[in-house]
């Protein structure tokens, strides 16, 4: 683990290679360091917390970082696992076998999620908001 002084952007990020888009929780101004940041719901119960504490990160958090090291060509990331008052950190590195499997994948394809959905879903579109119900005095 390493925690390096380089600043980072203020705020998200995107980045693109033309084919391929990421959208990056933080990076370094040199783009040489990418975060990602995870605030797991039950903190440092979770499961993600218990596999970064071990030494692990889980694979879909650990394709999710090799996707974003791959669009943006930073050296390495930072996940960053956060409990609203400690926090975790595990460097990542990218590893072109993992780049690999991202580009060969059908789920690659325009369309598609590697994340497990077989095709993107449509805009977002807002839940219809249920009429206010005035409970009756007395």
């Amino acid at each position: 683990m390493r925690l390096d002084a380089r600043p980072l952007t203020s705020r998200p990020r995107s980045a693109s290679t033309g084919e391929y888009a990421a959208s990056l929780d933080g990076v370094t101004l040199d783009g040489e360091l990418i975060v990602e940041i995870k605030c797991p719901y039950k903190g440092q119960g979770s499961a993600l917390w218990r596999a970064v504490e071990a030494g692990e990160v889980p694979e879909h958090y650990r394709m999710q970082a090799q996707h974003q090291l791959m669009v943006s060509g930073a050296a390495f990331a930072h996940l960053w696992v956060f409990d609203g008052k400690v926090g975790l950190l595990r460097e990542i590195r990218p590893e072109a076998p993992a780049a690999e499997v991202i580009r060969q994948s059908p789920a690659a394809a325009p369309g598609s999620s590697l994340f497990g959905a077989e095709t993107l879903p449509g805009p977002y579109t807002a839940p219809a908001r249920r009429p206010k119900t005035t409970k009756p005095s007395g």
